[in-house]
């Protein structure tokens, strides 16, 4: 009388248990997920108008004005700006580059500034939220 019981695998509950654990990893992991997309969105916009600072500074140097972005090597349009925009006064020394974000729908329509005061320092300000800002306070 030798009984030996043959392997039935998992049952119901051990499978519901295992799906239950799996939704709420999920219900977690896909907003931070999508929180990231949009502070990397954010980030390389910030990335694609920084580079017009330097033709800016020189720009205003030389005692000419800035009038669009094309002047200080900028697109009009980007990957991740759907419009940029810049301007700058020699006489005062002013200047600034906006940026007018596109991709996920929590920065969308958001804009990213990048100001220069007459004393010739660089700030970021943006209307996004803060936890999408990284250093751009």
């Amino acid at each position: 009388m030798n009984m030996q019981k043959a392997q039935q695998g998992f049952t119901l509950i051990e499978l519901m248990i295992v799906v239950a654990i799996i939704g709420i990893l999920a219900s977690i992991a896909i907003p931070a997920y999508q929180d990231y997309i949009a502070k990397s969105q954010f980030t390389a916009a910030l990335a694609e108008i920084s580079p017009g600072k330097v033709m800016t500074e020189t720009y205003l140097n030389e005692g000419t004005d800035v009038a669009d972005v094309a002047a200080i090597g900028l697109a009009a349009a980007t990957s991740n700006c759907s419009l940029i925009v810049a301007t700058g006064v020699a006489s005062t020394g002013v200047a600034s580059i906006e940026c007018t974000i596109k991709g996920a729908t929590s920065i969308l329509g958001k804009a990213v500034t990048l100001a220069r005061s007459a004393g010739g320092v660089w700030t970021c300000s943006s209307t996004a939220d803060a936890k999408y800002k990284g250093k751009c306070i």
